[in-house]
């Protein structure tokens, strides 16, 4: 029980440690500062779940230790000015279309070279055979990869 206690309250504080990210990124102080306090309160915790100090003088170094952790982490998020948010949080499609086409295009002129490749050192098989035959309901060879 006690070590799923301390994996809850190291989750839960890395938890508001990415919402920090994201309430600075948006602007929210209210957010970056809320985001602070509920992960202090959980690192405290795990202090208390995971390191168990037998008194009170090693209680409050352990504490210490967590919190300072937090705030090291916030201190380094608000060092640098909040990354850019567009309207919406999807891509456009011309932007999405443009990464499948510059994957696409990188993928193909790797087949085309291995192609090439295999030619010149007189090996006959497909380095691109499909593992479905051509003639099955799914995953059928794509007809614009060339064949040897």
């Amino acid at each position: 029980m006690l070590a799923a206690r301390s994996k809850y309250h190291r989750i839960a504080s890395n938890e508001y440690l990415l919402k920090l990210q994201t309430n600075y990124d948006h602007g929210s102080l209210v957010g970056v500062i809320e985001s602070t306090v509920q992960s202090v309160r959980h690192a405290i915790q795990l202090a208390r779940t995971e390191d168990r100090p037998p008194n009170a003088d090693e209680a409050f170094e352990a504490v210490c230790a967590r919190v300072t952790d937090v705030f090291a982490t916030t201190t380094g998020t608000t060092k640098f000015p909040p990354e850019p948010l567009s309207d919406s949080e999807t891509p456009s499609p011309s932007f999405a279309k443009a990464r499948i086409n510059k994957a696409h295009s990188a993928y193909e002129a790797s087949v085309v070279a291995v192609h090439d490749v295999c030619i010149a050192n007189g090996v006959a098989d497909d380095p691109d055979n499909g593992i479905l035959g051509p003639n099955h309901a799914f995953f059928g060879k794509i007809a614009v990869i060339p064949r040897l």
